[in-house]
């Protein structure tokens, strides 16, 4: 049985202005601590998917960077340790303005080896999220 979208994301849908396009994007994102000056090297990491409307590929992805940016915090935890939420990049988009499912939402959550010194494996380049968005519409 296929699943229809919810009244909510229907409404959402049906008022997106003219011209724009939505995208899915997956943020890839870390949890730093640094105890004595060093960084935990096994980081608790997720990857958050975001709904996102803009009017072109570039616009998405400023948007999605912006986002992910955005959610970088800085504290001091209860053991007087310095620890970071930091944005590592994107790992994936997609426009996703034709497809059936509005409503799906999944995210992943785990830890990883030194993700932010090996962003170049888990992330995808600007310019190779942009190639992939045009040729996903010819």
């Amino acid at each position: 049985m296929k699943k229809q979208p919810t009244k909510n994301t229907q409404t959402i849908i049906k008022k997106c202005p003219k011209g724009y396009r939505y995208y899915a994007a997956a943020l890839l994102s870390q949890c730093r601590v640094v105890v004595n000056g060093i960084s935990n090297r096994m980081r608790p990491c997720s990857t958050e998917i975001h709904l996102l409307r803009a009017k072109s590929d570039g616009d998405a992805l400023r948007l999605a960077k912006k986002i992910g940016k955005s959610k970088e915090v800085s504290y001091k935890n209860t053991d007087g340790n310095m620890v970071h939420a930091e944005f590592i990049g994107i790992s994936a988009m997609e426009d996703v303005t034709f497809e059936s499912r509005f409503d799906e939402v999944w995210g992943w959550a785990g830890s990883m080896l030194n993700p932010m010194e090996r962003k170049s494996s888990l992330t995808v380049s600007d310019e190779e999220i942009l190639k992939r968005l045009k040729k996903s519409r010819s």
